[in-house]
């Protein structure tokens, strides 16, 4: 669903959507949401700003 949000969509609403279900699939254990978080912090975004650490987090 996160997916969903964050590729059929330029809306920053959506975007926002697609973090917040990335971040709870994550903790959850879902192994794609932390790499699309670590994506997310790496490259930053409207509303993320770039965070290495946080980005190095999520890839281990």
């Amino acid at each position: 669903m996160a997916s969903t949000y964050a590729t059929n969509s330029t809306d920053v609403e959506d975007q926002k959507k697609a973090f917040e279900l990335f971040e709870q699939s994550a903790k959850l254990g879902n192994d794609e949401a932390m790499l699309q978080l670590g994506l997310i912090y790496q490259e930053g975004s409207s509303y993320i700003n770039i965070d290495d650490q946080k980005a190095l987090s999520w890839y281990k």
